[in-house]
């Protein structure tokens, strides 16, 4: 009965989020707690499960909360801006620099985890470079795609924050797992690049004279102007100018005891509360701009920390009703013995088709929870599985779907660029990245096996 239940409950949970027919708060707190009812759970059960859940997940959403404020203010205040300029202005005309600066831009304007902000910066800072060296747009969201992918390994990317969740692990703790997979990520992304530009260096050689069109001058112009409107409504008054150099010894402060976190120990949250704190006190000393800047940036926030705390209630009560270990017990049965300790390296590999028809919140808390439990089973520690899941699912995250920020990135290149195509161009370069980085994991033990 209860594996049954927990099988149609998370069957229901996948149906109703690929179909968005009810938010993901709705669809993690409501369908678990009428199966909690149906298997016999009493209220005073109910009671005890969804704190526990709740307890097991609060930390992350503290987290969360003070890094996108963090994160935000520190975008506010020009830490970003400053170094997309900079290494703009390295790229010049040469084609391979132009992809490396592309690759670079959107590594550095990822440390907030926000996909859509690094499109918003990468893609009106880049493309007008690109239009005006004959270079293919399909290349400047390429790059986006590859670097996006492995920058979201961060503990405050929404992927690792809910496998985190699932897991009941702190995410930077996942994340300190993550960093030399990550790390190989970053020059994956950047080979890439260097890759890619030898190509647009070609393809512009032979398709473009020096001079260029009237056409692709027309775009680089509308593209200037959409970069210098952006670049108007982020004017920085002069007193934030001259604070850029503190600011940025800030952001690096703050990321280095993140990584440091298991010598200082710290928890994760107190670590962006403490950067919020200065970030607010050190550029807006103002209480009406402190309290600006909290409205600002911390409604972007709550729609994941929602999010997180519904699956804290879905978790809570798939574990306390013994669901979750019946769910498990069936897969362990139908499972080989011989397949069954690679269950976590089936679903890395399958984790990046997988997860661009899934969407986010059914991959993580739809297919993770009892892939989990069978691993465990058969000997698989829940964060080898988790870190497969992870690995399989970031480095395709531009190309689903099922992602809002896909839809945002093709809508910057005003219907240059359509879906199946940038499919059809990313999808082998992303997909590589993410076997390249499951095969290393299992290599140096980062995922047992």
């Amino acid at each position: 009965m209860l594996s049954v239940m927990g099988f149609i409950m998370i069957a229901l949970i996948i149906i109703l989020l690929l179909k968005e027919k009810m938010s993901p708060v709705a669809v993690m707190v409501l369908i678990p707690t009428v199966a909690a009812f149906i298997v016999g759970t009493s209220i005073d059960d109910l009671s005890v499960y969804v704190t526990d859940g709740m307890d097991s997940i609060k930390n992350n959403a503290f987290m969360f909360i003070f890094s996108i404020l963090f994160f935000g203010i520190m975008s506010d205040v020009g830490v970003f801006d400053a170094l997309v300029d900079k290494l703009a202005r390295w790229a010049a005309d040469n084609p391979v620099k132009i992809t490396v600066s592309t690759a670079l831009i959107a590594i550095l304007a990822h440390l907030d985890g926000s996909a859509a902000a690094t499109l918003l910066i990468t893609v009106p800072a880049m493309l007008p470079i690109y239009k005006r060296m004959g270079m293919r747009s399909q290349t400047l969201l390429t790059i986006i795609a590859a670097s996006v992918g492995v920058m979201n390994l961060l503990p405050w990317g929404g992927p690792t924050v809910r496998a985190a969740t699932v897991i009941k692990m702190d995410p930077t703790e996942l994340w300190r797992e993550l960093i030399p997979i990550q790390i190989l990520g970053v020059f994956l992304a950047l080979a890439t690049a260097i890759i890619l530009g030898i190509k647009e260096k070609r393809y512009a050689e032979a398709n473009f004279n020096i001079a260029n069109t009237g056409e692709v001058t027309k775009t680089s112009n509308k593209s200037e102007a959409t970069c210098i409107d952006q670049n108007n409504k982020s004017e920085l008054s002069p007193r934030i100018k001259k604070l850029l150099p503190v600011n940025i010894l800030l952001t690096i402060a703050i990321i280095a005891l993140l990584m440091a976190n298991s010598v200082i120990n710290l928890p994760s949250y107190y670590v962006f509360m403490i950067g919020t704190v200065l970030a607010m006190v050190i550029n807006f000393p103002n209480l009406k701009d402190q309290n600006d800047q909290i409205k600002k940036n911390a409604a972007s926030a709550l729609s994941i920390v929602a999010t997180i705390m519904a699956a804290g209630v879905m978790v809570g009560i798939m574990e306390g009703t013994g669901m979750l270990e019946a769910m498990a017990n069936t897969l362990i049965n139908i499972i080989p013995q011989s397949l069954g300790k690679y269950i976590h390296i089936i679903f890395g590999i399958l984790g990046g088709p997988l997860g661009m028809i899934t969407g986010t919140d059914a991959y993580f808390y739809g297919i993770l929870p009892p892939l989990a439990s069978v691993g465990e089973a058969f000997g698989i520690k829940s964060l080898y599985t988790a870190i497969a899941m992870v690995l399989g699912k970031n480095c395709i995250l531009l190309l689903s779907p099922m992602v809002p920020a896909t839809w945002l990135g093709l809508g910057l290149f005003e219907d240059e660029i359509s879906l199946k195509d940038h499919i059809k161009a990313s999808f082998v370069c992303c997909y590589g990245i993410s076997l390249i980085m499951l095969l290393f994991g299992v290599l140096f033990g980062i995922i047992a096996v």
